[in-house]
């Protein structure tokens, strides 16, 4: 899927229960797990994985505000990146 792409509600709705399942998790669960890792689904996995270093908190999206470039340096430029243009998609 490129980057242009978009799921419908119905693909969308789809993805999430299958993601749930998988997980053997609520759906409600899955969505914020997605958040919490920006909706990469890679990170999910790991996530899922027990690896917790993927997942965001708010303090970490204030702080990716005020001071990113300490946030750089502890979770990557890639991560960072996508993690900003994630919270300006959920801001509007």
């Amino acid at each position: 899927m490129d980057k242009d792409s978009k799921l419908t509600s119905a693909e969308l709705a789809t993805l999430v229960s299958t993601l749930a399942d998988e997980y053997n998790v609520t759906m409600p669960t899955i969505i914020q797990k997605l958040d919490m890792v920006s909706g990469d689904l890679i990170a999910l996995h790991r996530l899922m994985s027990g690896d917790r270093t993927v997942e965001w908190s708010r303090d970490e999206d204030d702080m990716l505000t005020k001071n990113p470039d300490l946030l750089i340096r502890w979770k990557g430029q890639e991560s960072t990146d996508l993690r900003k243009r994630y919270n300006q998609f959920k801001a509007k």
